[in-house]
């Protein structure tokens, strides 16, 4: 039970908190027993958990406002917003990936995200629709570093355009 209340409010941070956004033992009090089912929960419960998450490596940071009221908010998950806009960005931007692979990769990174930062990166995504849908530019890329890896030869395939002919003369080279 303990694991399970610390994964909910570790969750629940990172949904919910950032540089701009924090939140207070009660409000955390109220997500686990209105979403996780967790009625009575003690401030001091939360607050040692908080403390058991710090010393995990967590960057929780606490500001007190108003009335001595402490507020917590998970700082540091990982990436930045903006290296985490940068990526997005440039994986909407990608024209070898389907659109189906952006979503799903945009998905993974908005869970790094709280719901405010993903607002912001919802607003400035386009996909780019020009992808052929067979061609599979992760699956490729992979293989590609493992050859590497295993020191062994790639066979490329160039195409140049003959202007003359209107077609495109193909060549191959081992790298």
């Amino acid at each position: 039970m303990d694991h399970e209340r610390i994964i909910y409010i570790y969750d629940y941070l990172s949904r919910y908190t950032d540089e701009n956004h924090d939140v207070s033992i009660s409000q955390i009090q109220e997500h686990l027993a209105n979403v996780c089912n967790l009625t009575r929960v003690k401030n001091v419960t939360i607050r040692r958990d908080l403390d058991r998450l710090t010393a995990m490596g967590n960057h929780i940071v606490k500001h007190n406002r108003e009335h001595n009221t402490a507020y917590y908010a998970l700082i540091d998950k990982g990436f930045s917003f903006n290296e985490i806009r940068f990526i997005v960005d440039s994986i909407s931007i990608n024209k070898f990936l389907t659109a189906f692979q952006k979503k799903t990769l945009i998905k993974k990174f908005e869970g790094m995200c709280s719901d405010a930062e993903i607002r912001q990166l919802i607003s400035r995504i386009v996909l780019n629709e020009r992808c052929s849908s067979t061609l599979d530019l992760l699956e490729n890329l992979d293989k590609i570093h493992r050859l590497i890896g295993e020191r062994q030869k790639i066979d490329f395939e160039y195409g140049k355009y003959d202007e003359t002919t209107k077609q495109i003369a193909y060549y191959y080279k081992k790298r």
